[in-house]
């Protein structure tokens, strides 16, 4: 977390690598960034699932690198859900 900005660590990347050209890719931040910095109270629709999924999957696994593993394949998918979201009809 970035706290002079209150952006999430993956804002901050997607910000500094000039990552932000794709549509999907900004409506992911949207939704990460929500579930990040102010969970109490969600300002995506979408920003629940992630968060439910990070908070518990520390609950469920003792190993810190599993929920990694993990995370990668929710956020894939998510990634892939937001670019079907935006896509134009052609």
């Amino acid at each position: 977390m970035d706290w002079m900005t209150r952006q999430c660590t993956f804002v901050v990347l997607i910000d500094r690598h000039h990552l932000g050209g794709d549509p999907a890719r900004i409506e992911l931040t949207h939704i990460v960034h929500a579930a990040h910095i102010d969970p109490a109270h969600i300002s995506h629709p979408l920003a629940a699932g992630p968060l439910a999924l990070g908070v518990g999957g520390l609950d469920v696994e003792t190993d810190d690198h599993r929920p990694l593993e993990r995370d990668s394949f929710v956020y894939d998918a998510l990634y892939a859900y937001c670019q079907r979201q935006t896509k134009r009809p052609s």
